[in-house]
């Protein structure tokens, strides 16, 4: 059975490889900048709805306050990301959005290091395995 950090972890993974796509289109000037970039943003707007409306009201409903400083970290970094994926869609600027990818990748790599080094332990001392089953089939069904 996979755990709830190997579906993070695929989800990061087709993240950052979305996310690498766009850079690459970016940084060569590329005609697939927009399509690219159109892509990451569904793809990241699909994983951000996950955590959102699955992961997160599990987690709180789990163990309620015991998670509450990383959740907030967390669903602030939510607004934060998609302030940039903002900025990223609205400029027709390349240093502009360069800058702002950079923001971006910095922020989805800190995001990501919480969420695997402090929300998945957090998840794996709390959840036994009834509950272990049932977030990874509401996480799989969501998916």
């Amino acid at each position: 059975m996979k755990s709830h950090p190997s579906i993070l972890q695929r989800e990061h993974d087709r993240l950052d490889r979305s996310f690498a796509n766009y850079l690459a289109a970016l940084e060569a000037g590329s005609d697939k900048v927009t399509r690219r970039l159109s892509r990451f943003v569904a793809v990241l707007e699909r994983h951000l709805w996950l955590e959102e409306t699955v992961l997160f009201p599990y987690a709180e409903r789990l163990a309620p306050g015991d998670a509450d400083g990383t959740l907030v970290f967390l669903k602030a970094e939510h607004q934060r990301i998609r302030a940039a994926m903002i900025a990223l869609r609205t400029t027709e600027d390349a240093a502009a959005a360069r800058v702002a990818a950079t923001w971006l990748a910095a922020t989805l790599w800190r995001h990501e290091q919480v969420e695997d080094r402090v929300l998945s332990p957090w998840l794996d001392s709390h959840l036994s395995e009834p509950q272990r089953r049932t977030l990874l089939d509401l996480l799989r069904h969501a998916a």
